[in-house]
């Protein structure tokens, strides 16, 4: 087995029949930041403004800070799961 059927199995170990990750859409479900300020059909504003935020070459100083800690905190309750 190779490093991208590897990497194919432990994405479809985080996505499929996972607890969290259904428990997190019913908690979005409740609450839209994007809804709340009127902006909900402007979903290429959004994806731009995201990507704006997590890009490291972006010139607001943070580098790779915040798309670390994005990435850090959606692999934080499925590392002990997948990395034993």
């Amino acid at each position: 087995m190779n490093d991208t059927d590897l990497d194919g199995k432990a994405l479809e170990a985080l996505v499929v029949d996972n607890q969290d990750l259904e428990e997190l859409e019913t908690l979005l479900d409740q609450f839209n930041i994007f809804e709340a300020v009127g902006a909900v059909h402007a979903e290429v504003r959004h994806s731009d403004f995201l990507s704006f935020l997590l890009d490291p070459s972006k010139t607001m100083g943070w580098g790779t800070s915040l798309s670390n800690a994005y990435c850090r905190e959606l692999w934080q309750p499925y590392q002990s799961r997948l990395c034993q």
